[in-house]
């Protein structure tokens, strides 16, 4: 059995009063499919499908690692999920039978991404 610890660290000591230090963690079973890294490189304004639904729930990673260029993540329906600056990520649980694409708004940034199925509800 398979498992990915999905862990969130937020800290900071000058965004008011009292410091802010949190952590969020995760253990999940994951199974095929599975894509631990990849990387694409997006075109202006044409969708690249990241993975087309046929998968059950997963967790998705995706970071823009352009220094200008924004990129949008969106659903099969055309829903935007979340629309990336520069050098932002985003971690997303995404439910079953949902296809996932990724457009760039500009330019030809490139977006490294992966996923794994949940196989654990």
């Amino acid at each position: 059995m398979a498992t990915v610890k999905f862990r969130l660290n937020v800290s900071s000591s000058t965004v008011g009063p009292d410091n802010l230090d949190f952590t969020v963690e995760k253990l999940v079973t994951v199974s095929e499919p599975i894509n631990n890294m990849s990387r694409v490189t997006l075109s202006s304004g044409a969708d690249t499908v990241i993975f087309s639904g046929t998968h059950s729930k997963s967790y998705m990673y995706f970071r823009n690692t352009d220094s200008s260029a924004k990129v949008s993540i969106k659903n099969t329906a055309n829903d935007i999920l979340v629309n990336m600056l520069p050098g932002q990520f985003a971690l997303l649980p995404v439910q079953e039978n949902i296809g996932i694409e990724a457009v760039a708004l500009s330019g030809t940034p490139i977006l490294e991404y992966a996923y794994w199925s949940n196989s654990g509800g």
